[in-house]
């Protein structure tokens, strides 16, 4: 979700300042793609690519040389969760700023001589990230989904393959477990994106 943040959140801001161009269009379609390519797909051809063609980085297992190795072995798997969300996020970072590029502060903003890079990060970009914190709360929950096809394509252990393994062997207390867990982690995003609303609005947090 880290890498689909920042980069979903870069390629918005770059779509929304060079608006009605043929750079903007390529992000768009762009985000469009990746937000339509399932996660398995993307694992799938992430192993091609990189693993299979270029030998970049380790096709499946989780590394057994220290923390750089487990590291290494993490990218493509984390890469393959982030393409979908990347894309999504984008979307919405641009349509979000550009609804708040045209709102009256930014013009009055602008009529100033402010510094239009100023303007996007420091005004534009603080008003117009509510809506992707929201999502991004509940796309951490969302994860647990695309995370199964993850860890079977790339043969990693983890919680969305430890409760589908769980659920095939009928071992409920392990079901029930893994369950609420994912549901904690579901509830926790939730809060932290709800109380970082108070540090992009101040409204909110005097209210």
């Amino acid at each position: 979700m880290g890498l689909a943040v920042f980069n979903g959140i870069s390629i918005g801001l770059l779509a929304a300042n060079y608006n009605n161009s043929y750079f903007e269009k390529f992000l768009t379609m762009l985000s469009f793609i990746t937000a339509s390519t399932p996660t398995y797909i993307a694992g799938v051809l992430l192993i091609v690519v990189f693993s299979v063609n270029f030998n970049l980085l380790p096709s499946i297992g989780i590394g057994d040389g220290g923390l750089l190795d487990s590291i290494h072995h993490l990218i493509g798997p984390a890469l393959a969760l982030s393409v979908g969300w990347t894309g999504y996020i984008a979307r919405l970072t641009r349509s979000s700023m550009l609804e708040t590029l045209d709102q009256e502060f930014i013009q009055t903003e602008k009529s100033f001589g402010i510094p239009r890079y100023y303007i996007l990060y420091k005004y534009a970009l603080k008003k117009a990230i509510k809506p992707i914190i929201a999502v991004i709360g509940l796309g951490i929950g969302r994860l647990l989904g695309g995370a199964v096809f993850v860890e079977v394509i790339f043969n990693r252990p983890g919680l969305g393959r430890l409760i589908v393994d769980s659920v095939n062997e009928r071992d409920l207390p392990l079901v029930r477990g893994g369950v609420l867990v994912a549901a904690l982690l579901f509830v926790v995003a939730n809060l932290i994106a709800d109380i970082s609303y108070a540090y992009f609005d101040p409204r909110i947090k005097q209210k």
